[in-house]
């Protein structure tokens, strides 16, 4: 019964995540690892809403998330073997081989059918970017010291992932922040009928979202015992689904070199395998922000609905889980904006795609504002911060304070930075060597990590608490919830696709945020 409960959600997840992936439809290996790490994450917020709306509707009806997973995946299955074809808007790309200039092929790299590149694209949908039709693919097949190295990145990762079963198995019950909030709220929120209690004042960080508790409440509920297999399970899957969304996104944008390197970085950097033990939700907070990112990245498809839903599931997701996801979730939809008036002369984001982002961004949100109604409408931080005699100038001209955060992040960082400066001198050496074009607008989105990293700067400049205590007990876990979206991005600077605008009227670049 417990692998039914944790797996089907995810399952579920996964086949939407397979439906929304249909562009990459040649680079198969990348496609169902992208497809699992985005699955998980769909799957877990899901689940989540489901078990909430459960709880606070039906408390008697324990299945109910399942029934309604079950349907999901029924819908899901039928529209990926029966898909909806738009015969009005569909375009014949069989004729384009017949046409006297045909649209120029992309440049060769490596990373062909073996493992599959991110640029042999099926010939379907409404816009100009499904014009390049399967037969102008002219990628190299996977060179064999490339295909060498992935699978020697892959047994490294396999190896994590197993270091951090043995890891979670020797501590069943995480470590403080489980014990105190975490699964603390989980056992509320299954077992009590008042469920309300888990907003209670008497618990730490009454204001933080519920997301990570619903899920493992969701499983208890179904099971009918607090079983720590449960949160276990939880931290691996997050771990793989990690894991799986950035050697996906990095193979299918940047190709099988960059993923096999970035991989390895993202599975041991900041410490990631010894955190996964501790249940804590900060690592499911960088799996969202890591989603999140992907999806900004990803290329706007006129024809499909489903990933829009998906898009604005994950882009959504980092505020239903922790406070430090709001202001993320501000910075991505800032730069959801820029890029819609950055394209705003191509018109892709109909009513109809802007209903579907929408109505997936509503499920993270709906997470979100039920705590805020029911719970604590504020944080102790905002709450310290606007009360009358806070002294925010003092604290902004204290130069002791200054001094104590950055030498200890500093401090934090020191082991890493090696590693860091390794990862940045291979992206630039390889791309130099693969001669791939710098597009200086890739740039742009560094900018809500460096965002991000300001916030939590604020935090510790302004906190109520003991500044060394705050940095001691919680920089080392924001260190961890910045750095897969930031390698992400790092493995994915230099493309195999373009994010400008083509000239050719003939056609566009499909992958173009």
């Amino acid at each position: 019964m417990s692998a039914l409960t944790l797996a089907l959600p995810l399952s579920v997840g996964i086949l939407f995540a397979w439906l929304t992936t249909r562009q990459h439809a040649k680079a198969v290996f990348f496609r169902i690892l992208f497809s699992i790490g985005l699955g998980i994450l769909l799957g877990l917020v899901t689940d989540a809403f489901f078990t909430l709306i459960g709880i606070w509707l039906i408390p008697k009806y324990r299945m109910f998330p399942l029934i309604m997973e079950v349907l999901t995946g029924i819908l899901c299955l039928v529209l990926i073997f029966f898909p909806i074809k738009n015969s009005d808007h569909s375009y014949n790309t069989e004729s384009l081989s017949d046409s006297p200039n045909p649209p120029a092929p992309f440049p060769e790299r490596e990373g062909g059918d073996i493992i599959g590149t991110p640029l042999s694209f099926q010939g379907r949908g409404r816009g100009r970017g499904a014009l390049i039709a399967n037969r102008y693919n002219n990628a190299k097949p996977i060179r064999l010291w490339a295909a060498l190295l992935f699978g020697i990145s892959m047994l490294i990762v396999i190896g994590n992932i197993l270091y951090v079963i043995v890891l979670s198995s020797g501590m069943p019950h995480g470590n403080w922040d489980a014990w105190a909030m975490w699964n603390t709220r989980a056992r509320i929120l299954a077992f009590s009928d008042h469920w309300q209690d888990v907003f209670s004042p008497y618990l730490a960080h009454a204001d933080y979202p519920i997301l990570l508790p619903l899920w493992i409440a969701g499983k208890w509920r179904m099971i009918g015992s607090a079983t720590p297999i449960i949160p276990i399970c939880t931290q691996i899957i997050i771990y793989i689904g990690i894991l799986s969304l950035a050697i996906g996104f990095i193979g299918l944008s940047a190709g099988a070199v960059f993923a096999a390197v970035g991989g390895v970085v993202v599975a041991i950097f900041a410490s990631l395998p010894e955190y996964m033990s501790w249940q804590y939700a900060d690592p499911l907070i960088a799996f969202t922000f890591a989603a999140s990112m992907a999806w900004l990245l990803m290329p706007d498809r006129d024809d499909d609905f489903a990933g829009y839903i998906a898009a604005g599931m994950c882009i959504g997701a980092p505020i239903a889980v922790k406070s430090e996801g709001v202001t993320f979730f501000v910075f991505a939809i800032s730069a959801l904006i820029f890029r819609l008036l950055y394209r705003s002369e191509q018109k892709i984001w109909t009513r109809r795609n802007i209903a579907g982002f929408v109505s997936g961004m509503a499920v993270p949100m709906f997470v979100f504002l039920f705590g805020k109604i029911f719970g604590a409408s504020h944080s102790d931080m905002l709450g310290h911060f606007f009360a009358p005699g806070s002294n925010v100038l003092q604290a902004v001209t204290d130069l002791q304070r200054h001094i104590t955060i950055i030498r200890h992040i500093y401090h934090l960082m020191t082991p890493w930075i090696p590693l860091m400066m390794l990862s940045v001198g291979f992206v630039v050496c390889y791309s130099l060597y693969e001669k791939r074009k710098f597009e200086p607008v890739r740039l742009a989105f560094f900018l809500i990590v460096l965002a991000q990293c300001g916030i939590y700067y604020l935090a510790y400049l302004f906190t109520p608490h003991d500044l060394g205590w705050h940095l001691a007990t919680s920089a080392d876990r924001l260190i961890l919830q910045i750095s897969p979206v930031f390698l992400i991005l790092l493995f994915s600077l230099f493309p195999s696709y373009s994010l400008m605008p083509c000239d050719s009227s003939e056609y566009r670049t499909p992958y173009f945020p």
